[in-house]
């Protein structure tokens, strides 16, 4: 979304299609897919460290786990349960 003070739309239309055509143009963008929050059930041996692991992010894995979760690192999960990962 661009915004544009009152009645300066067309003052700065051109500078705002040439930013969205530099989105659309950008091969590296294209083949970006946004990560998902899923909700999985935990399985038998399965802990907060071991599937904070699996999640697609680049640093902080438990404490993220444990934040979209509501939960410590010490928590012990049961098997059954469900929690929410980043895939």
């Amino acid at each position: 979304m661009f915004l544009a003070p009152p009645g300066q739309m067309t003052q700065y239309a051109d500078a705002f299609r040439r930013a969205t055509y530099s989105f659309v143009q950008d091969s590296n963008i294209a083949d970006v897919s946004p990560n998902r929050i899923r909700v999985v059930t935990v399985k038998a041996g399965e802990t907060v460290q071991s599937l904070a692991a699996k999640m697609p992010v680049p640093n902080y894995k438990v404490e993220r786990f444990c934040l979209l979760n509501g939960i410590t690192p010490e928590t012990k999960l049961q098997p059954g349960e469900l929690v929410k990962i980043v895939q």
